[in-house]
């Protein structure tokens, strides 16, 4: 019984400390976005009642490297990025070789914007209003809740 308390005790203080974010740039003039790299989950929302913005965090996937970074120092790097280039939204995925950690992309921008995945795997959530969305991946989970000029979906897997 101990040790059963013991376990649930490090569990759920290892899924409070397990992450780290990155807060990005301004976006308030991005009409592009492009998320391109490894795995990850994206969230986009068009809302204009609240402010434009975007990060990325990162979160152990896996009980058990919850539990080793008890006695590890590498709390799941953030190695992504983001950056505005002109107009783009550009998001570069990367979990790091060797890691158990899962990328989570955020964004509330303005409506009307296109937006572009090319990643191997990609869990997706996105409302609001958007141009055209384009997603090219191994294997997808696509939730999606708004409208768009248009879709584009090559996928060897797709959950709708």
């Amino acid at each position: 019984m101990k040790l059963a308390a013991l376990i649930t005790f490090l569990l759920s203080t290892t899924l409070m400390a397990s992450a780290e974010g990155t807060e990005g740039p301004d976006v308030s003039g991005v009409t592009d976005v492009v998320i391109i790299g490894d795995a990850g989950s994206t969230i986009l929302t068009t809302n204009g009642s609240e402010p434009f913005r975007a990060s990325l965090s990162q979160r152990r996937s896996e009980w058990v490297s919850r539990v080793s970074w008890l006695w590890s120092d590498d709390d799941c790097p953030n190695e992504s990025t983001l950056r505005v280039e002109g107009t783009t939204l550009r998001v570069t995925v990367a979990s790091g070789a060797g890691q158990s950690c899962h990328v989570i992309f955020e964004a509330n921008l303005p409506e009307g914007g296109s937006v572009s995945f090319d990643q191997p795997a990609a869990e997706v959530d996105m409302k609001g209003t958007y141009g055209k969305i384009s997603l090219k991946s191994s294997a997808s989970d696509f939730r999606f809740a708004g409208t768009a000029q248009g879709l584009s979906a090559v996928c060897d897997a797709l959950k709708v």
